[in-house]
């Protein structure tokens, strides 16, 4: 297996493993406003495949509902269907243009997709505001750990660690959980490193 497949494994594995949680209003029916609750309890108990079908019906009754979408795209997400999520955020970003939390999911879903180019450009739209939070520059690093361009990666994991956890929207993984993958990839990017230079020796 080579590096990138290895990365992109590491990557489905730990940080696309996040999921936004919304608060329940304004559905069209209380019936809808129900089987969310369902849906959410089931993304809880990591029923993630139960789950989407049931948003994807009250979807069909709310297609505008931001809460759905976004939880929707990131259910999609964790089962490693990240075209259906890119798509669901491209219908968010449609209703709500530069949400910050929008472009950054989309971003990992990218990363995730191998396609790290992407995922840069949609990570530089970002207002500068948000640019240096932890979750984003993990996300860069991710890009960069894709492109093999180890050095750089590891810049941006070592920013990631020296910072508070400060998420752009509220995750069910916790800061601690992200701060030990970041700390993996870390370590990860140091043997790759050596790894090079070893190999430039004795080549």
């Amino acid at each position: 297996m080579n590096i990138i497949n290895k990365n992109q494994k590491l990557l489905l594995s730990g940080i696309i493993g996040l999921s936004i949680i919304f608060l329940t209003f304004g559905f069209a029916s209380a019936v809808d406003d129900e089987q969310f609750k369902t849906a959410m309890d089931l993304i809880q108990s990591k029923k993630t495949d139960e789950a989407i079908p049931i948003l994807e019906n009250i979807l069909k009754n709310n297609p505008n509902n931001m809460k759905v979408l976004k939880n929707l795209a990131v259910a999609y997400t964790e089962i490693k269907m990240c075209d259906e999520s890119v798509k669901l955020y491209d219908r968010i970003l449609d209703l709500k243009p530069n949400s910050p939390e929008i472009l950054y999911g989309k971003a990992v879903c990218y990363n995730a997709m191998g396609l790290p180019e992407k995922s840069l450009l949609i990570l530089d739209e970002l207002d500068e505001k948000f640019s240096n939070e932890t979750n984003v520059l993990i996300a860069r690093g991710n890009s960069h750990l894709l492109f093999q361009e180890f050095d750089i990666a590891l810049e941006y994991y070592q920013k990631a660690l020296e910072k508070d956890f400060k998420p752009i929207s509220d995750m069910r993984a916790s800061g601690k959980y992200r701060k030990i993958i970041a700390k993996n990839l870390l370590e990860k990017c140091f043997l790759e490193i050596n790894e090079k230079k070893i190999i430039g020796v004795h080549s």
